[in-house]
């Protein structure tokens, strides 16, 4: 979906997409705002399930964005052959894959899922963790392979 959305607005003229822009620009944040609004409640209501297997939860959400970031470092530098900065970007893509689709995916998928679970996880532990400690971690390993 994603591919066919942007040949079409490569190929539809630019006078054309402008009837539609003011859905993706003002419209989009809104519904997002709302929807995370409502994620956000959800996972508050069960957040006592997430204290019961908190320690293996957040162990998982700090582990495997570096799991992620060590792929994307292989594909970026050796399948890719990409520069530095190419490579710390392929990184943060592939450590940051858990927390950008997990929560609407899992939503949408599995609707019994404990919402407390996966939004604690991507947006309390895994989200930080890339920030604080990941992003740094993430530009040394790929200033250490490419040179």
């Amino acid at each position: 979906m994603l591919l066919g959305a942007m040949f079409i607005a490569f190929i539809v003229p630019k006078e054309n997409l402008e009837p539609i822009l003011p859905f993706y620009t003002l419209m989009f944040m809104g519904a997002l705002s709302l929807f995370l609004l409502e994620m956000g409640m959800e996972a508050a209501k069960r957040i006592g399930e997430f204290k019961n297997s908190g320690l293996i939860l957040v162990s998982f959400g700090m582990l495997m964005p570096l799991i992620g970031s060590i792929i994307g470092m292989i594909l970026g530098y050796y399948w890719l052959n990409f520069s530095t900065g190419g490579v710390f970007l392929v990184m943060v893509l592939a450590a940051s894959a858990s927390y950008i689709a997990v929560p609407p995916a899992m939503r949408m998928a599995i609707p019994e899922a404990n919402p407390s679970y996966y939004l604690t996880l991507t947006l309390g532990v895994t989200f930080p963790f890339n920030v604080i400690i990941g992003l740094p971690v993430y530009y040394y390993l790929a200033q250490l392979i490419t040179q």
